[in-house]
Order: C-alpha cells, then structure tokens, then sequence
C-alpha cells in the first residue's frame, strides 16, 4: 500500500508540476466546477422536477417529491447566484408540493435551460483563455518548444 501511494504522489506531482501542465492547469480547475454543472446537475435538477410532477399527489412517494423540491430550490438559489442571475417569475414560488403543475415544471425547465446556457458559457470562456495562454506560449517558445515540454511531461 505505501508504493501505491507514494506511486500516486509522484504521478499527481508530475501532472500539476510539469513545465507544461502548470500554465494551464488554473483554467482547467476553473473552468471544470461550470462544466460539471452544464453537464449533469441541471439536468439532474430537470429530472427531479420531472419527478416532482408525476409523483406529488402519491402518498408513498411523498419524501421524494419533498426531497426533490428542497434540491432544486436550493440549487436554484445557489446557480442564480452563481451566475449573477435572478429567478424571474411567480413560478420559483410553485416549487412545492402544494402548488407545483405542469406550468410552473416548464417555466422551471426553460430557466434551468438558461441556466445552463449561462454556465456553458463561463466554462467557455475559461476555456477560450487557456487557448489564449496556450498561443501566447507558442508564440514564446515556438511550436516545436510546446511539443518538447508536452514531451517531457509524458517522461
């Protein structure tokens, strides 16, 4: 077990200490929490609405509908702010087990469809500024300079 691990610290070491990795290793853990969330939580978020809306008058199902709804009303509140948004319209005040229908499920779906947009956009961007990093780097050290230092990252 001590080799595994000393095997893990030298390979974590190589990746975030290399010549290479380190110029561009700050845009990638920047942009990866906006990735994760385009990707999969508001999609999740859209699921658990989906859920929400079949199963809010099913007694046996009543604490996953309850849930659900504090999920989604506290990534709301968190994504809004994350992006610099605010929840528009009366529906954000449907999202419970009294009110929610079919209306408030799709303005619900098309805020976590902006949502989504937005955050796709901030990894981007991210993204568009390693590029950046990554030109001015060749442009520095040339094309052939950049592949010697991805070279020595794989030795």
């Amino acid at each position: 077990m001590t080799a595994r691990w000393s095997f893990e610290a030298l390979a974590v070491k190589q990746f975030k200490d290399n010549d290479y990795k380190k110029r561009f290793i700050k845009y990638e853990i920047e942009a990866n929490p906006s990735d994760y969330i385009a990707s999969f939580l508001i999609d999740g978020l859209a699921v658990d609405l989906h859920e929400c809306l079949m199963y809010k008058d099913s007694p046996q199902h009543r604490k996953l509908v309850e849930n659900n709804f504090s999920k989604v009303n506290y990534y709301l509140n968190m994504l809004s702010s994350g992006a610099n948004v605010t929840p528009p319209g009366e529906w954000i005040k449907a999202l419970n087990t009294e009110s929610f229908d079919a209306a408030a499920e799709k303005e619900a779906r098309k805020y976590l469809d902006s949502l989504k947009r937005k955050y796709r956009s901030i990894s981007n961007q991210i993204l568009n500024a390693k590029e950046a990093a990554k030109d001015s780097l060749i442009k520095e050290i040339g094309a052939e300079g950049v592949i010697r230092l991805q070279e020595n990252l794989r030795k």
